[in-house]
């Protein structure tokens, strides 16, 4: 990444941009002109950037979601691994609801063009923290990468991202507290009994 102040000006443009366009439809809706015109910057200069509002978008909130699984892989090392969890839970949550209407756009609308690229996204990226969390706990190189261990990250991201869902679905204010006990009480005790 360039330090050029123009390209850094233009790159906090487009993130402030690309949120204020994702809050007003799905972002498989938007174009390029419209998050240009909202950072006010032209179109070249978006493509100096991303190839699309959706990869823009995407690659925002996955810089803030690192910062969650990064958060849960140090809390495992240093803490009971279910409290290191419940706070994994609670940032997550603090993440969704930062962007709640950008992501109950996405994970609840069912008009045409909402192709729920943001449950898609918040899935994979829980399933490869538990693969990663996974990978740093196997005793041996055998249980890395085995099925029924992908499954099972699969199991709980793509049900959390659903249980997200039916919470952003409820009525505001939206109590994390709920949230993170619905969870917790989800995850499969082979998760919790890893460590």
């Amino acid at each position: 990444m360039t330090s050029d102040p123009r390209h850094v000006r233009s790159a906090l443009a487009l993130r402030e941009a690309v949120f204020a366009v994702a809050r007003t439809a799905p972002i498989e809706t938007a174009t390029v002109a419209q998050v240009a015109r909202e950072a006010g910057i032209s179109r070249a200069t978006f493509y100096n950037h991303a190839d699309s509002p959706r990869q823009l978008l995407v690659r925002h909130l996955t810089l803030e979601l690192d910062v969650v699984r990064s958060g849960f892989l140090d809390g495992a090392e240093r803490m009971p691994l279910r409290e290191a969890w419940a706070e994994s839970e609670d940032h997550l949550l603090e993440h969704v609801q930062r962007h709640d209407v950008i992501y109950r756009i996405d994970l609840l609308a069912d008009e045409p063009g909402s192709g729920r690229v943001l449950g898609r996204m918040l899935a994979d990226h829980i399933e490869g923290s538990l693969e990663e969390f996974a990978r740093l706990d196997d005793a041996t190189e055998e249980e890395s990468g085995t099925l029924p261990r992908r499954m099972a990250a699969a199991f709980v991201a793509h049900g959390s991202v659903g249980a997200i869902a039916r919470w952003l679905e409820s009525p505001a204010p939206r109590d994390p507290a709920v949230a993170r006990a619905a969870l917790m009480s989800s995850i499969p005790e082979w998760w919790l009994g890893r460590r």
